[in-house]
């Protein structure tokens, strides 16, 4: 039978693995960069996201995600949104009336 595996093991697994997918994802950057070359480079997603500023189709995609991710959480947990827009409905009729 396999011996457990001790945390030390475990954690130069997850480093090696680590570094493995850092290195893909770089040499997916270069082939990128040099498959597409343009006159004004575009700016980092990271960048995009620290100024505000998203392009068209990455903010469809996020709000695609995040629709997604609402639909999939009322799935979830129907008795709990059903209780939450009773109570937004009540708090929203209380605050109309005053």
């Amino acid at each position: 039978m396999a011996q457990p595996k001790t945390l030390r093991q475990e954690v130069e697994e997850l480093r090696d693995e680590i570094a493995a997918l850092q290195a893909e994802r770089a040499s997916e950057k270069a082939a990128a960069k040099s498959a597409k070359p343009s006159a004004s480079p575009a700016p980092e997603p990271e960048a995009a996201e620290e100024s505000g500023v998203e392009s068209g189709g990455d903010l469809e995609r996020v709000i695609g995600e995040l629709t997604e991710a609402a639909e999939s959480e009322i799935a979830e947990h129907p008795a709990i949104v059903l209780g939450l827009a009773f109570l937004l409905g009540l708090t929203i009729g209380r605050l109309s009336k005053s």
